[in-house]
C-alpha cells in the first residue's frame, strides 16, 4: 500500500499541472508596426486604460463581449470576448482577460494592433489603432 500511494499522487499531480495548464494564452499575435517617440507614452496610457476597461467590463456585459475606445489620441480600440462555459462566470471570464492582458503587454507592448486569448479558457481580446470590424 505505501508504494501505491507514492504513484497516486504523482498522477494527481501530473493531471492537475496538466488543467492548468490549458488554462494559458494559447496565442498571442503582435502587430509589425510600433509606436515610439514622442507619441508613445500618451498611447500606452491610453493602452492601459482600454485594457483595464475590457478587463473590468466584459464579465459583468450581459453577453461576456465589450468593446473600448481611448479617449484620446493616438487612438486605441480593443475588444474581448468570453465564450466558453469555463468564462461564463465574472470569476473565470476576468481571470483568462488577465492572462491575455498579460501576454499582450510582455510580448506586444508597444504593438499598434495585437491580439491574444485561449480556446481552453474561452476568451479572446485584441486591440489596434485603427477601429476594429467585426
Amino acid at each position: 500500500m505505501a508504494k501505491i500511494t507514492p504513484v497516486i499522487l504523482l498522477l494527481v499531480g501530473a493531471l492537475m499541472a496538466t488543467v492548468s495548464c490549458s488554462h494559458e494564452v494559447s496565442f498571442t499575435e503582435c502587430g509589425e508596426d510600433e509606436y515610439y517617440g514622442s507619441l508613445l507614452p500618451q498611447y500606452l496610457r491610453n493602452l492601459d486604460l482600454v485594457l483595464y476597461e475590457l478587463k473590468a467590463e466584459t464579465p459583468v456585459d450581459g453577453n461576456f463581449e465589450h468593446e473600448a475606445e481611448s479617449k484620446s489620441r493616438p487612438k486605441v480600440f480593443g475588444r474581448a470576448s468570453c465564450f466558453s462555459s469555463l468564462t461564463t462566470s465574472v470569476e473565470g471570464c476576468t481571470s483568462c482577460l488577465d492572462k491575455a492582458i498579460r501576454a499582450v503587454k510582455s510580448e506586444c507592448r508597444n504593438s499598434t494592433r495585437a491580439s491574444a486569448g485561449t480556446a481552453a479558457a474561452g476568451c479572446s481580446l485584441q486591440y489596434d489603432n485603427v477601429k476594429i470590424r467585426v
